[in-house]
């Protein structure tokens, strides 16, 4: 976000799914871009991040400090509309 006037709006889906055998789960984020404000109002697109949570479990206290949680993602997507 470079200024208030100018974000984008995405709506998002958040799955953790638990690796066997393990406290750690695979981890994929979908963001499908449904426009925004200023110049990104009528941008497009989807962004996925894929990795690893480690540390996730157990339950609780899940994901925190104090059971050092940490995640390595990998991020693509296409953005389309920018800089109109």
């Amino acid at each position: 976000m470079l200024s208030e006037q100018d974000q984008l709006t995405v709506l998002g889906v958040h799955v953790f799914t638990p690796i066997p055998g393990s406290s750690d789960v695979n981890d994929v984020l979908t963001l499908t871009i449904t426009g925004g404000t200023g110049k990104y109002e009528a941008d497009t697109g989807s962004v996925v991040a894929t990795g690893v949570g480690f540390n996730f479990f157990p339950l609780p206290p899940g994901p925190s400090s104090e059971n050092q949680t940490v995640f390595e993602l990998s991020v693509s997507g296409e953005i389309c509309g920018i800089g109109n």
